[in-house]
């Protein structure tokens, strides 16, 4: 059967769900990325972010809210982290509760690891596919696949209490 309401978007959504269930499936797992210490690819996330960021005074919140992980998850991921010597955690003077991430010197050592892996592993051979693409299809690209993320992240509110329906 043709799932006709999809009409000319058939594809474009099947990619979208495709790579939607390889990365949660991938997510799962923690790999080595030719470093000495495993990650999720969450934690590579949480790593860039504040890397990205270090300028700034972001906290917590607002790290989850930009990678697109819940505040649990993401406090989670960080424990893992500290444990691991990737990430450091600072509280601000003055104010208890915003707790500040900062990559430490090894994190820092192993996300380069990282990255010339990923480059040549996969990044390289994607980033050969988008070059011949003009810069507003790359925009336009994004704003699609960030629609798509957010459209996913509305499906569930991890704060919101489950009801619990009786079957039998």
């Amino acid at each position: 059967m043709q799932l006709e309401w999809l009409g000319k978007y058939r594809q474009v959504v099947g990619s979208i769900v495709r790579f939607g269930n390889a990365y949660a499936n991938s997510a799962r797992y923690e790999h080595s990325y030719s470093t000495d210490t495993k990650f999720t690819p969450s934690e590579i996330h949480v790593l860039e972010y504040v890397l990205e960021h270090e300028e700034e005074t972001v906290n917590m919140a607002g790290i989850a809210e930009m990678i697109g992980i819940s505040k649990a998850a993401l406090s989670k991921n960080v424990k893992k982290m500290v444990e691991k010597g990737l990430l450091e955690k600072y509280k601000a003077e003055g104010n208890r509760k915003n707790i500040i991430l900062r990559v430490s010197e090894y994190g820092r050592q192993a996300y380069e690891e990282y990255t010339r892996f990923a480059y040549d592993i996969a990044f390289q051979r994607l980033f050969e596919k988008l070059k011949d693409i003009p810069d507003e299809y790359l925009d336009k690209f994004t704003e699609i696949m960030n629609c798509a993320a957010e459209l996913t992240a509305k499906n569930k509110d991890p704060d919101k209490p489950q009801k619990l329906i009786k079957i039998e």
